[in-house]
């Protein structure tokens, strides 16, 4: 195993475990968001908690952006040269 490993590159296995990290925030991501808005639908609006519920989902909404940007990093080709 360690053999295989040592002919992967680096960006392929960086690239790998960021995808896999990305893909589990994004599925608990989604679950939160779903039933955020279970509870959103399930209250009144004037309920304050609506305010609440809101800014849960606005915070689910910025942290699937931060995730996107996260992943796209990762597929980023290792020839690219940040520095000319």
């Amino acid at each position: 195993m360690e053999k295989q490993l040592e002919k992967v590159p680096f960006t392929e296995i960086n690239r790998a475990i960021t995808d896999g990290i990305v893909n589990d925030l994004n599925n608990y991501l989604a679950a939160i968001k779903g039933r955020t808005y279970l509870m959103k639908h399930s209250v009144h609006e004037s309920n304050p908690i609506q305010k609440h519920l809101d800014e849960i989902i606005y915070c689910i909404n910025e942290s699937i952006e931060t995730a996107d940007i996260l992943s796209s990093f990762s597929q980023v080709d290792e020839d690219f040269d940040l520095i000319e």
